[in-house]
């Protein structure tokens, strides 16, 4: 299925929308260190953690590689996208033991915002990912929203 899926005509969608993108911090030395199986491993248990954090009505998609795709689905603040990104981090950020092994990621995130940072899926993450850009330039494991570039 599409990405752009997530970003239909849904009921509450045309209110509001804040679609971070997330991107994992030290994920190569883990693949490097110890193996795609484990690094496969770490995603998994960052998706099951993502899902933790988010509602029943948003989505997450993993984008590719280490990077992941959440639509936070008719939020009414720019403070309620920013609270659950806090949580993704602190989240994310504490440690994942695989085979015996304690890891530790951590996630940049750049969000993007319905309607005023775009006004379809390829706009928001287009804008997401500059954003996205801007943390991992600035010191990462940090978040930023497009419209505060």
């Amino acid at each position: 299925m599409p990405l752009a899926w997530a970003w239909t005509p849904k009921t509450s969608f045309r209110k509001n929308s804040d679609s971070p993108i997330l991107d994992l911090d030290g994920f190569k030395p883990i693949n490097d260190a110890m193996g795609h199986a484990a690094g496969d491993e770490v995603l998994k248990v960052v998706a099951e953690r993502l899902l933790a954090c988010v509602r029943d009505a948003d989505t997450v998609a993993r984008y590719g590689g280490d990077e992941f795709v959440v639509v936070l689905d008719g939020l009414q603040q720019e403070s309620q996208a920013s609270r659950v990104a806090e949580e993704i981090l602190s989240s994310i950020g504490d440690s994942i033991t695989i085979d015996g092994q304690r890891c530790q990621v951590g996630v940049s995130i750049g969000i993007s915002v319905f309607p005023g940072d775009g006004d379809d899926a390829d706009k928001l993450l287009k804008n997401a990912d500059a954003a996205l850009y801007a943390v991992k330039h600035g010191g990462k494991n940090s978040m930023k929203f497009y419209s505060g570039l």
